[in-house]
């Protein structure tokens, strides 16, 4: 898993991408490569919602116009989904100013849910592979070790 924060003139947005590298992909059916593209979409279709959820309970409110900018969304071809507020002044929020203490909201939200999101695709990968790998020498045990790596910038 890798976690891009990007801010641009106040907006804010936090990417989390899900990083599946599989060898033994290929002894997976279409059929089952093709359910497993899916169930990994609905994880990151819910993990985006989790995480706006998330945030919306930890967003300071004075007018409500930046919780209300608060929004996800998927890019099904990347396995990512960003978050983030829409309102001017969400990165000032977030990272604070000379005059302002940092409120953390967004960041803090996806980092947490990136563990639960990072648990079910893990999940979703041994439920599809389970039973479907085969070692290449009779009698021999395979076992499948799945790596996540995150790395958090700002620029």
């Amino acid at each position: 898993m890798s976690v891009e924060i990007e801010t641009a003139g106040g907006e804010l947005s936090v990417t989390i991408q899900a990083t599946v590298e599989l060898e033994d992909l290929e002894e997976m059916s279409d059929e089952q490569s093709s359910q497993l593209e899916e169930d990994i979409h609905e994880i990151l279709d819910n993990a985006g919602a989790a995480i706006v959820d998330h945030a919306r309970g930890l967003v300071p409110i004075r007018t409500g116009a930046l919780y209300n900018s608060i929004y996800y969304e998927v890019d099904e071809e990347q396995l990512s989904v960003t978050a983030g507020a829409a309102a001017s002044y969400a990165a000032f929020v977030e990272l604070g100013t000379r005059k302002m203490a940092a409120r953390p909201f967004l960041i803090q939200a996806a980092l947490e849910e990136r563990e639960e999101m990072n648990a079910e695709v893990e999940e979703a990968i041994t439920s599809r592979l389970q039973g479907n790998l085969e070692s290449d020498e009779p009698g021999n045990v395979v076992t499948v070790e799945i790596e996540g790596v995150t790395n958090v910038s700002q620029d």
